[in-house]
């Protein structure tokens, strides 16, 4: 398929939309730049997936509310640990001004961590992997970041580590159960 252009987006004043999710996708950055900052200026909450390793993707980061990184972006980076990784991502926002920001990144089998800024407030929390027999790895960093910006919609504050917490558990647990069937079904 073709990269989308800025028109296959929906007018963010159009339809009621709360929140919109973008892949970022070396293609197209700047149709996505201009989509996600109209998204934005309407209210409306953005969220980035960036697996892929494309250094013409590093910018969109700062265009999102929410940005879900792949284990191989923050090897790209020299990290081997994902909360070191979103500690350093955190400390950049933080340097560029950016007091609001959610940031998450899973680890396969060792879990995941995900860390908030709030008013240049640094929280991160860490979650294990659910344990069970590996049949499928495919689509398991779709699942987790699908459940976790679920459960951040939601806006469930989930207790005692908050909104946060509960999102980070929850991608865990359904990307734990994925990797436990083969395929999507069930």
């Amino acid at each position: 398929l073709d990269e989308l252009r800025e028109s296959d987006f929906m007018d963010p004043e159009g339809p009621t939309c709360n929140w919109a999710h973008f892949e970022g996708r070396a293609g197209n950055v700047e149709a996505l730049r201009s989509a996600m900052r109209r998204y934005r200026e309407a209210g409306v909450t953005v969220s980035l997936e960036l697996e892929k390793l494309d250094e013409s993707l590093d910018s969109l980061e700062d265009e999102a509310d929410v940005v879900l990184y792949s284990k191989e972006r923050a090897e790209r980076d020299g990290y081997r640990d994902p909360v070191k990784f979103l500690a350093r991502k955190a400390s950049d926002f933080c340097k560029r001004g950016q007091a609001q920001k959610i940031m998450t990144c899973a680890w396969g089998e060792h879990g995941a961590a995900a860390c908030a800024v709030e008013d240049l407030t640094i929280m991160i929390l860490r979650a294990g992997a659910l344990k069970t027999e590996v049949l499928d790895t495919v689509g398991a960093g779709d699942s987790f970041n699908g459940a976790f910006v679920s459960a951040l919609a939601s806006g469930d504050d989930g207790g005692n580590d908050g909104a946060l917490g509960r999102a980070l558990r929850v991608a865990c647990h359904v990307a734990g159960q994925k990797v436990g069937r083969v395929g999507f079904s069930g």
